[in-house]
């Protein structure tokens, strides 16, 4: 009872954020759950896409999970049980309850994943909170940071224009999104949390739970694990110049705890990135390689805050704490200066620099107004702000996905039929993005996705798909150099040789042609895009070459069909909305299981 009591005074004590953090949720999550009310008429239970294949991937995580596969290739049927390449181990926290309690053949993944995520980003938002209060010990300030955190953050990502009346930010909140960023996030708010009660008090407890948490953020997200040393690291060498060794202890011990801790991830990643497999997924992973300075006017802007916070509370004991966020932003845009590589960068620049900024600058922001009620009119005026644009972006965001998801609700026929088959095989389907589909909603694999160049995948798969998709291209079938040649020259229609995935039928070239090269990706890109002679030089040597495999392999009876039946397919899904350029009569033993609106599903003998 009385357990129940002091519940309730929490609760009562926190009630702002409590409720506010409910509505920012629900309207975080609004899309998703009234997709199905909005959409009675035609929806077909397909309600997942919203990320489109970013989000569709998350889910065959789980998926494959669900069916006792590894997370080495979440597309195909080769490759599963190897490393866990992105080393995030959320999606078996989500889905091995089910699989304990013997349910997960019942398992709609697209539910957990959501109720995970409508947990997780309510729990994040209070995190945020707890430990905005425990620097400020002002609860309006601490909801306001909280609130804008994670409702308000793409105002300061995107120019306003661009913003309101622009393509850009036509996306959902990115905490909508599965498994990252938020649950890096999240992981970060439970360091942060015990961080600073280890700072503030000589308990154990709290240092070896901010080591603990320090340490499974390994498991959850590298950018999340990499952005928590980048706060560390600074925040250790400022209480050493300020010979606060006892702070600067607790800081080492918790580091060095971390470190035990994630050992295990370390150790896989290293084995994996020597390996052959692991050099070409880095590759594929767009990892470059250079020392060029990256500057940020973001960024700037955060430094300049708490230098001058500090300038103005120099007995402060949160402006250390508020520079080694500000130092850490400037650490992960620039680490390459140091270790001559990077990669994806933009990860932590749209998922931690600019929250961390918000972060920053709010609490900074409030420090200089001079009077109370200007200080609330502020901060009122951020959590308005934070829900208006959360409502507008999660609106617009459903407008401009609605058309892909509603087309989604066409595939459930085929979907249905799929998942008669006691015994899942391979799926060789047409459409780039509607085929991911078929791997959260079905047990199935596909023969080939654009995407499988970062998991564990062959080369010869890549040489494998460009020449079934080009067999199966009316335009491309008896001109195969020709056809490549035309899509990947300098005055082709799409802005970058590395993202024409429009022409999914050659995607699998490009990796190939970009890997060939020996350039690392950028370089490789930029000459690409210029006709550089060097690319085209090769490009002659190297088509000349796939081009004789191809007429070798096409000239043979059942040539293509044989690639098939090594690779296990036993299903074709062709849109022909979407490809009408394909052509199966040069595919025997085909059989018309079902179609529903111009897309068919056929059963392929050998």
């Amino acid at each position: 009872m009385d357990n129940f009591k002091k519940m309730l005074r929490f609760a009562a004590a926190h009630r702002l954020i409590l409720i506010s953090g409910l509505i920012m949720v629900f309207l975080i999550f609004a899309p998703q759950i009234f997709y199905p009310l909005l959409t009675e008429d035609s929806y077909q239970g397909i309600n997942a896409g919203d990320y489109t294949v970013d989000e569709l991937q998350y889910l065959a995580m789980g998926k494959e999970l669900l069916e006792g596969h590894g997370l080495g290739n979440i597309l195909l049927r080769e490759g599963k049980n190897w490393y866990n390449i992105h080393q995030t181990y959320v999606p078996y926290f989500f889905v091995e309850p089910f699989k304990l309690l013997g349910i997960a053949d019942k398992v709609n993944v697209t539910t957990v994943f959501r109720g995970f995520g409508f947990l997780g980003t309510f729990i994040l938002i209070l995190l945020i909170y707890f430990f905005t209060l425990q620097l400020s010990g002002n609860k309006l300030l601490s909801s306001a940071v909280a609130l804008f955190f994670v409702g308000g953050y793409i105002l300061v990502k995107l120019y306003p224009a661009a913003y309101l009346f622009g393509v850009a930010g036509a996306e959902f909140n990115i905490y909508s999104r599965p498994v990252a960023p938020l649950y890096g996030m999240l992981g970060i708010f439970i360091y942060l949390n015990l961080f600073i009660k280890s700072l503030k008090s000589d308990k154990l407890l709290h240092l070896v739970g901010a080591g603990i948490s320090l340490g499974i953020l390994f498991y959850i997200y590298f950018y999340a694990w990499t952005f928590a040393y980048a706060f560390t690291a600074p925040l250790f060498l400022i209480y050493c110049l300020r010979k606060d060794f006892t702070q600067a202890k607790k800081i080492a011990i918790a580091a060095f705890t971390g470190l035990l801790i994630g050992a295990y991830v370390l150790i896989q990643m290293f084995l994996m990135s020597q390996s052959e497999i692991g050099k070409q997924i880095i590759f594929f992973a767009h990892g470059n390689y250079g020392r060029t300075f990256v500057f940020s006017k973001i960024s700037f802007a955060a430094l300049l805050a708490p230098l001058i916070f500090w300038y103005r509370n120099p007995k402060s004991v949160n402006w250390p704490i508020l520079l080694s966020f500000a130092l850490a932003n400037w650490i992960v845009l620039n680490q390459q200066i140091v270790t001559g590589q990077s990669i994806q960068p933009w990860h932590y620049f749209f998922n931690f620099v600019i929250p961390f900024a918000v972060l920053v600058g709010i609490y900074v922001a409030h420090s200089f107004i001079p009077w109370d009620k200007y200080k609330k009119v502020f901060l009122i005026t951020l959590i308005l702000l934070a829900y208006a644009n959360t409502a507008f972006q999660q609106y617009r965001g459903f407008q401009y996905i609605a058309p892909f998801k509603e087309y989604a609700q066409n595939y459930r026929t085929i979907i249905d039929a799929l998942n008669k088959d006691a015994d899942p095989g391979v799926i060789l389907a047409s459409d780039g993005l509607y085929r991911v589909l078929l791997t959260v909603y079905t047990s199935h694999d596909l023969f080939w996705n654009e995407t499988v160049d970062v998991f564990n995948t062959p080369l010869k798969r890549f040489k494998e798909a460009l020449y079934v998709y080009l067999f199966l291209n009316k335009k491309s079938r008896n001109d195969f150099t020709g056809y490549i040649n035309k899509l990947m020259s300098p005055g082709a229609p799409q802005p970058s040789a590395a993202y024409r995935s429009i022409y999914y039928d050659i995607e699998s070239y490009i990796s190939l042609e970009s890997y060939e090269s020996g350039l690392r990706f950028w370089d490789y890109n930029q000459k690409a895009l210029a006709g550089d002679p060097y690319i085209i030089s090769l490009r002659k040597i190297f088509l000349t070459e796939l081009a004789l495999e191809y007429r070798r392999i096409i000239s043979k009876p059942n040539g293509i069909k044989n690639i098939l039946k090594e690779a296990g397919v036993n299903y074709i899904v062709w849109d022909k909305n979407k490809n009408p350029e394909w052509d199966l009569s040069v595919i025997s033993g085909l059989k018309e299981i079902v179609s529903l609106n111009n897309i068919y599903l056929y059963q392929i003998n050998y």
